[in-house]
């Protein structure tokens, strides 16, 4: 529509992007409801997800077969009544009918692609995890694992491939972590996989996977019609927007209970204990590995252009030295007092624990032998190897940008150095990227005193606010608070960045008050951006426009750029009047009509300069859209961007 084109202020274009599976937090008391129910009637609760999720195949089934309808009609009318207008009228109206028809057919069809990462085991080289395996199937007369893969992760899953869609042949694959085998003891695997294979037995298993399908269908639909932006998705939008949400929520709480019920299949098979300790292993060493062994292993590339040890190496080597008592305790602590929210279909670990009886303890350092040396004995060095490899020809790239990066950081430190010791009083951005390259590549020591020198001047920068903040938490001094206070002061759209980096420190640190408040600072600034995201994403002719309110100077460096584009004859320049951050982001309509050709020509035309605007960058810093006013089709657009004050710019 209006035949126009949009530049975002980064020079690409904006895509919204949808998470289907997230559950907007206006269902959290339909959650908790839910939650009673499930517990005093579960009979009644599945009764009622069942309808609901049937209310979703009905309501496609229902516009499906109007459609297939309405095509019979049109089939009727060329049959009974050969030639004619009602026989090209009819042909006309029974394209898009069809088109729509295939649409809502091929999103019924639910497809979960072959998993295809990993490294597939085979019995031979891992007889005792197969021997597990089969034990598991015996006991409860469960269904065969087709596939076991080996992946590079510190975790588990079972995966249902559905080769045939929604109407079954199902296939299950396991995938295990060499991470987690890695860092806990055979036993505990054995927790591990019963847990995943809990989740596909008994009648709530075969349920539980109908409704992750069910899950995935609508997922599928809202990207087919929306994100992909499919013939026909005004049918079904309005609908699926509300559907898709309502129906994650009702089936969220069957996700939380199966958890549990895996939990205690795994704790039946194996021991209450191996269940719960697996899952604190997992916590902690999951923690470790992000946030201490990484960061650790990655700073490496300021100073050398290959890590000395390949990732592997280097991970198992950390794993059987480190044990710092104080950060485990804390971990644990902090994740026993955590309570996971909408976002995660996982209970808290302290509701799991609870759940399987069990009193949560340190983990011992490195577990001999642990599950991998146990389950794959001779070929745990070729599969270390093997995803050494692998994470390095992803890393590589990313490694060798890092450390050039740091070696021309190397080169400014040193005029800076020099500039700073010969003029003190340097401009403060001199003195905040030197503070920068110090905090990077020196220590935080050197870098501290040159923030408060630029904080004394202006105590309301916002970067400097930041990072003096971060130096001061990092030795864990809680006075940083005040500064990162500081920076979202300045700008409220610093939260975002406040809780991204700090967040995580502050919890570790015990702080878990800030960090929720942070957290839910975080969470309104990215609803609002979000909205405002959403208006700026199109023009309506509802839009209402306002003076463009720039100084002459910048209007006439404009102008000078478009001259050069002979097709223009007129030109305007407006901002569109924006609900949501208005004043930060504004967003500019620049407007063009063209030479009077025919009718084709200034549409073509029109479309073809509009679009040179963008791609030639002309309006350098702004968000705008460029838009053909010579189009008959934007009349309405064109009457409401010429009745604004000043608007005509050439």
């Amino acid at each position: 529509m209006f035949g126009l084109f949009k530049k975002t202020e980064d020079n690409t274009p904006a895509i919204p992007q949808v998470d289907w599976h997230v559950i907007p937090d206006k269902y959290a008391s339909l959650v908790d409801a839910l939650e009673k129910k499930a517990h005093d009637d579960p009979d009644g609760y599945r009764r009622k997800l069942m309808g609901v999720a049937f209310l979703g195949y009905g309501y496609l089934f229902l516009v499906l077969s109007v459609v297939l309808g309405l095509i019979a009609g049109l089939v009727a009318i060329i049959v009974m009544k050969p030639g004619g207008a009602g026989v090209l009228l009819a042909k006309k109206a029974g394209i898009p009918l069809v088109i729509l028809a295939y649409v809502v057919i091929t999103a019924l069809w639910v497809k979960l692609d072959a998993p295809d990462y990993g490294e597939e085991l085979t019995e031979k080289e891992a007889p005792d995890l197969f021997a597990f395996l089969k034990e598991l199937k015996a006991r409860v007369n469960g269904p065969d694992i087709y596939k076991v893969y080996l992946t590079d992760e510190l975790n588990a899953s079972i995966i249902q491939h559905t080769p045939y869609g929604i109407f079954g042949g199902h296939r299950n694959y396991l995938f295990l972590g060499l991470r987690l085998m890695e860092v806990i003891p055979p036993e505990q695997l054995k927790a591990v996989v019963a847990h995943e294979y809990g989740h596909i037995v008994g009648d709530d298993g075969r349920f539980g996977n109908w409704i992750f399908r069910v899950r995935e269908t609508w997922a599928n639909v809202a990207n087919k019609m929306f994100l992909e932006e499919k013939f026909g998705g005004f049918i079904f939008k309005k609908f699926f927007s509300w559907y898709v949400p309502y129906f994650n929520a009702y089936s969220f709480v069957l996700a939380r209970k199966q958890e549990f019920l895996a939990d205690a299949f795994a704790a039946d098979v194996v021991t209450p204990e191996a269940v719960g300790q697996s899952l604190v292993t997992i916590r902690i060493r999951g923690y470790e590995m992000n946030y201490r062994f990484f960061d650790q292993y990655w700073s490496a590339a300021q100073s050398q252009a290959k890590p000395q040890d390949n990732m592997y190496v280097a991970l198992t080597k950390y794993w059987a030295n480190s044990r710092d008592a104080d950060v485990w305790s804390n971990v644990l602590q902090n994740s026993l007092e955590h309570d996971t929210g909408l976002d995660d279909t996982h209970p808290s670990l302290a509701r799991r624990l609870q759940a399987v009886g069990v009193t949560p303890k340190l983990p011992d350092v490195c577990p001999s032998p642990n599950a991998a040396e146990f389950f794959l004995q001779d070929g745990i060095a070729a599969y270390r190897n093997k995803f050494s490899e692998e994470w390095w020809a992803y890393a590589e790239p990313h490694w060798t940008e890092k450390f050039q990066y740091a070696e021309q950081g190397r080169t400014r430190l040193v005029e800076l150095a020099q500039a700073y010791q010969e003029n003190p009083n340097m401009e403060w951005r001199d003195k905040i990227e030197y503070a920068d390259l110090l905090t990077w590549l020196k220590t935080d020591e050197e870098a501290e005193p040159l923030y408060r020198e630029v904080l004394k001047d202006n105590p309301s920068q916002g970067w400097a606010n930041m990072e003096l903040g971060m130096i001061l938490l990092r030795r864990r001094d809680k006075t940083g608070l005040d500064f990162l206070k500081e920076t979202i002061k300045v700008d409220e759209g610093n939260v975002i960045a406040v809780y991204d980096r700090a967040g995580q420190m502050l919890w570790d640190m015990g702080f878990e008050e800030e960090v929720k408040f942070y957290a839910e600072l975080a969470h309104k600034r990215r609803e609002l951006e979000a909205k405002a995201e959403e208006e700026r994403e199109y023009l309506r002719l509802s839009d209402q426009f306002e003076p463009h309110q720039l100084p002459a100077e910048e209007i006439a460096a404009l102008v000078e750029k478009m001259k050069p584009l002979t097709l223009i004859t007129d030109a305007f320049l407006v901002r569109k009047k924006c609900k949501y951050l208005a004043d930060k982001r504004p967003l500019y309509v620049i407007g063009v009509l063209v030479e009077p050709l025919e009718a084709k020509a200034i549409k073509k035309n029109g479309s073809s300069v509009s679009n040179e605007i963008l791609e030639k960058n002309i309006f350098t810093g702004h968000e705008y859209f460029a838009v053909n006013l010579s189009d008959k089709t934007n009349k309405k657009l064109k009457q409401s961007i010429e009745a604004v004050e000043d608007a005509k710019i050439y």
